[in-house]
């Protein structure tokens, strides 16, 4: 039986991954408002977040400098707190969009990153970095592509194999 998956999840430390991070910072973006959100993420380098707070029918312009200590603290706060709120409550569109955009960045294993709102589809973007040298890379096909992966594991597990 392959465990490895599940045994990865479990042995990472709150806050290690990009799922977590991002997933707790979709939520503080969720919580502010913010709407056409982009993120820029080079190695040793703090994420750079750009986006606009909703101000009646238009936008004020914020931008953000987060260092990866600090989203490592926000996603462990963030995962103290689940499980805490109203049991009706949806997570918000940049909270689901970019929990799904750091399992897909931690699976691929990017070492630099860009996201930002895609104004044809209104579906998020991200551009990476990593062995596979990804251009472009929509939400939907990172959502298909992690259907695939689950599949494959599950099927690994029953047939017994790594």
């Amino acid at each position: 039986m392959d465990a490895a998956p599940h045994a990865v999840e479990e042995e990472t430390p709150p806050g290690a991954t990009w799922t977590d991070r991002l997933r707790a910072l979709g939520h503080e973006l969720d919580t502010d408002g913010l709407r056409n959100v982009r993120l820029r993420y080079r190695p040793n380098a703090a994420l750079v977040v750009e986006g606009e707070r909703r101000r009646g029918a238009g936008g004020v312009p914020i931008g953000r400098r987060y260092a990866i200590d600090e989203l490592t603290q926000i996603a462990r706060e963030a995962r103290g707190r689940r499980g805490t709120g109203r049991p009706d409550a949806a997570p918000g569109r940049y909270e689901l969009a970019l929990r799904l955009m750091g399992s897909w960045i931690d699976r691929q294993r990017c070492v630099a990153f860009e996201t930002g709102d895609d104004q044809d589809s209104e579906g998020v973007i991200a551009r990476c970095v990593c062995a596979g040298n990804h251009g472009g890379v929509r939400l939907a096909d990172m959502e298909q592509a992690r259907s695939a992966w689950l599949a494959a594991t599950r099927a690994r597990r029953t047939a017994g194999r790594p």
